[in-house]
């Protein structure tokens, strides 16, 4: 089953480099692969995330990773996973790390849709070299931040 996801973050934390800069809330797009590899107790899927961070500029714009998800635990109301994944944040490379719960749905009436919603509620940190010109004599800066959020997902 493939799970595409959108949903938007909200900043809780940020590095030094952000402390003085408004975060505007994020837009996270996610796709979700069927588990593909199990290792002992954790099913382990991959995915590609897309999302969108803005502290007002030069640090804004968007970032593409593709991800690794490790099942952690399943419940009665959803699955718990950690997520970690690497690749394009912003200009420059970036990270993300975090955990997310996914609450399924229970059945709404309508057949084309039961079984098939979840919500996710997720906390992450994004690490990323685009921090901005005036750290680095290379003209590179890491900077991060950590947010939390809520994503709407439908299986197919």
């Amino acid at each position: 089953i493939i799970v595409i996801g959108v949903g938007t973050g909200f900043t809780v934390y940020t590095g030094e480099y952000l402390s003085d800069r408004s975060a505007k809330p994020s837009i996270d797009i996610f796709v979700r692969i069927p588990y593909t590899l199990y290792l002992g107790p954790l099913n382990i899927s991959a995915g590609v995330e897309l999302q969108t961070f803005d502290f007002e500029s030069p640090v804004n714009g968007i970032g593409l990773m593709g991800v690794a998800n490790f099942n952690l635990v399943d419940t009665p109301y959803g699955a718990v996973y950690a997520h970690i994944g690497a690749g394009y944040l912003g200009s420059g490379l970036g990270t993300t790390v975090g955990a997310k719960f996914d609450y399924l749905i229970p059945n709404l009436g309508v057949p084309s849709v039961d079984g098939k919603l979840s919500a996710t509620a997720f906390l992450k940190a994004n690490a990323t070299l685009d921090g901005g010109f005036e750290a680095g004599e290379d003209h590179t800066s890491s900077t991060g931040w950590a947010n939390f959020g809520i994503a709407l997902n439908y299986a197919l």
